[in-house]
């Protein structure tokens, strides 16, 4: 879970509030785990007599891995105020180093995703293609982290 201060502002007026996530994750077996996590819940004060509700959002997924080197994944998205949506991806690797990544969502208009990781033992870079909504193109995530050897591997 999380818990947060809020505070929004708009020329000479301002308001504050507090907003908390929680969250489970639940291992059925080694290959199938199950979570769920509400974000945003509280209240944010008036601002100019006019309260701004935070956008709720419930998820509820499930990740399974059938073999070692295969995992795919799901999960549904209920925000406030807007159409429900649904999330799928694959994650598959090649060798001990390459990951290729797929997924779709019905949610913005952005439908299919695709990416690819390397790994190291101390190093990951992953790049995602992402298609926008309305007609805004699409993006471009590169992403590397650092981080210490895990002596068990």
């Amino acid at each position: 879970g999380t818990a947060r201060f809020v505070r929004q502002s708009i020329y000479d007026q301002a308001a504050s509030g507090a907003a908390a996530d929680v969250g489970a994750l639940y291992e059925v077996s080694p290959a199938l785990s199950l979570g769920t996590a509400v974000r945003h819940l509280g209240v944010v004060a008036d601002l100019d007599r006019e309260a701004t509700e935070l956008p709720l959002q419930v998820r509820a997924g499930a990740a399974y891995r059938p073999e070692p080197r295969l995992l795919l994944a799901g999960d549904v998205q209920w925000i406030r105020g807007v159409a429900t949506s649904l999330h799928l991806g694959a994650e598959g690797r090649v060798g001990g180093r390459l990951l290729l990544r797929a997924g779709y969502q019905t949610a913005d208009g952005r439908d299919l995703s695709l990416g690819l990781g390397l790994r190291g033992r101390t190093w990951a870079l992953d790049y995602a293609y992402v298609p926008l909504a309305s007609g805004l193109g699409e993006g471009h995530r590169l992403s590397l982290c650092f981080s210490r050897p895990d002596p068990l591997r």
